[in-house]
């Protein structure tokens, strides 16, 4: 069989020419020019808004308007008309996302680096003379060792002091913001719990709510019957709680509510009854007995709960809830077990140990509010918070790749706050939905700063502990007489892209003249890192209060990292929009 490709001859040439005008295919070189200038308009755009005076964005959303100066807030709305480019562009924010998702804030400061880390590197040409895998390998083994460097550099947050450094790192965080950092300062203050719970406001107003015990929303009351105080709740004192994990019915009164009351009304306690669905001959059963009850006692034998399982979170604040109540939740099997026993009086010890109880609980049409853990189960309680941690971390590894924030992300982290039964709640405000969400951001990045700071401690701000790492390992490597070139080169790149940033937010305040005005700028960060400070542009002084955690240090630098590995190693596309273009 004749081959229909006999006798031809494609070279070099006649293969771009196909790939590049008949196909969808985007080549090595203009591919590498793509990503190129995504990325440096994307770095145009962000570095106006670095530092205390950055430049503020009007942005404007289907009629709705709202000024910003956060950069990643900017970036989220920023998309080019080219389809190919807003795919560059959403691999680039995937990258800067991760910092955003960790620390909380600094993935402008990620975009802004890379382009001037880049521009570094091209302008070495010791560097450029190795293959993109060699110097991708040299540049992130270096980092791991600069990042060991900072984490060892860090100070830890002192917890037995009144938290100004947290209200420093929140002020950060928040561009300067006053009201949300001493929200969270005195939240550490009160609870020493870092891990705050946050929500947009029904209101304009941002408020924060003070929480010692355990708050179960969609936790409600049956029937108004049951209010007992003038705000219309039902203040409940040192009840006897029994809970199911589904619907019940009339024999469940009979068999097993009805006893425990028996047993509670003469201790003078009120039995409080929690179960996800009630049947409609149970509701007839217990309105009668409710308003014959109500009638006699002007109050109630016991009272009756509903809740919301709707999905395997609400399981398991459920779960949580009962053992911070002491209870065993029934689930069907025990209760079958419970209702078909020949001896309903021998299985009643049996029952009494799934009841559980607290010195108070208040439940109003939307809450219920637990506090004073008498009964809690401590042994289950730290099993559950295992349990918390686990799920939060595994949702947290599985969201990097998502450029917002998943609600399973926020539920799993409310779960870890919840338990510690002493929290701070952040209802966030704001006169427009683009300014509650922006301000809901703003929250997000100082609650998370102030968490990983809490936890790996904090380093001075403005970047500057990555340049005194770089400094130091120098300084040892030159010492030792074990720093090679391309190291050296590698630790100089890092420093001049991460000088160019505090360069522009310099600039920012006001252009850069001269050589001069270039050299006292690089005078005043070398002041700033041989005593461990930053340099405060609003009131032209040294300081120590502008701080950030090690953290945002670290997942900056690993961003960079990524970033550059992205424009270095850039490859061929395939692009379906293109393909689309083509054939139009």
């Amino acid at each position: 069989m004749e081959n229909k490709f006999d006798g031809m001859e494609v070279g070099t040439e006649d293969i771009r020419d196909i790939t590049t005008h008949r196909w969808n295919v985007i080549p090595k070189d203009e591919f590498r020019e793509l990503v190129r200038g995504v990325f440096q308009d994307a770095a145009y755009i962000l570095q106006n808004t670095l530092g205390p005076f950055g430049a503020t964005t009007f942005i404007e959303e289907y009629g709705t308007n709202h000024v910003t100066k956060d950069g990643w807030q900017l970036l989220k709305y920023v998309s080019p008309e080219n389809p190919t480019d807003r795919a560059i562009l959403k691999l680039l924010k995937s990258i800067a996302h991760q910092v955003v998702v960790k620390v909380g804030d600094g993935s402008t400061t990620s975009i802004v680096t890379s382009d001037e880390m880049l521009r570094t590197i091209e302008q070495n040409d010791a560097l450029m003379r190795l293959s993109p895998r060699d110097l991708l390998k040299a540049i992130n083994e270096n980092i791991d060792k600069i990042v060991e460097v900072i984490k060892d550099n860090a100070t830890e947050i002192n917890k037995d002091g009144d938290f100004e450094e947290i209200k420093h790192l929140a002020y950060i965080s928040t561009n300067g913001d006053r009201v949300i950092p001493e929200m969270i300062q005195q939240i550490y203050q009160e609870t020493g719990n870092p891990a705050i719970s946050f929500a947009t406001s029904k209101t304009n107003q941002t408020k924060l709510e003070i929480i010692n015990g355990y708050k179960m929303n969609f936790m409600t009351y049956i029937d108004r019957i049951f209010i007992n105080t003038d705000d219309g709740t039902s203040l409940q004192n040192n009840p006897l709680i029994l809970m199911f994990n589904h619907r019940i019915d009339v024999d469940y009164y009979d068999k097993l509510i009805a006893p425990i009351i028996n047993i509670a009304t003469p201790m003078n306690k009120k039995l409080v009854v929690i179960a996800p669905a009630y049947t409609n001959k149970l509701i007839e059963k217990l309105s009668i007995i409710l308003v014959q009850q109500y009638n006699v006692l002007k109050t109630t034998a016991a009272v009756f709960l509903k809740t919301s399982l709707i999905n395997n979170h609400s399981y398991d604040l459920y779960n949580d809830f009962g053992a911070l109540c002491g209870c065993t939740v029934i689930n069907d099997m025990m209760a079958k077990e419970f209702l078909e026993a020949e001896d309903q009086k021998e299985m009643l010890p049996k029952l009494q140990e799934c009841i559980g109880g607290v010195e108070t609980m208040e439940i109003s049409d939307k809450y219920t509010f637990i506090s004073g853990f008498i009964n809690k189960d401590e042994e289950r309680i730290q099993l559950l918070m295992k349990d918390a941690v686990s799920k939060y971390n595994e949702i947290l590894s599985n969201s990097l790749e998502f450029e917002t924030l998943t609600n399973d992300l926020i539920n799993a982290k409310e779960r870890v706050s919840k338990l510690k039964c002493k929290m701070g709640y952040i209802h966030v405000g704001g006169n427009s939905e683009i300014a509650k969400q922006a301000n809901y951001d703003l929250v997000e990045d100082a609650v998370k700063a102030c968490e990983s700071a809490y936890k790996y401690g904090y380093n001075v701000g403005q970047n500057l502990a990555i340049i005194k790492a770089c400094d130091q390992l120098l300084a040892k490597g030159k010492e030792e007489g074990s720093l090679t070139n391309v190291e050296e080169f590698i630790y100089i790149c890092i420093i001049d892209a991460f000088m160019g940033v505090i360069l522009r937010i310099f600039a920012n305040k006001q252009p850069i003249a001269s050589n001069k005005d270039v050299q006292y700028i690089i005078e005043i960060i070398k002041k700033c890192i041989a005593n461990d400070c930053a340099y405060d542009l609003y009131n032209e002084t040294y300081s120590k209060d502008i701080i950030n955690s090690c953290m945002t240090d670290v997942e900056i630098l690993k961003s960079v990292g990524n970033m550059v590995a992205l424009l270095l190693s850039s490859n061929q596309m395939v692009s379906i929009s293109r393909y689309s273009e083509l054939n139009k």
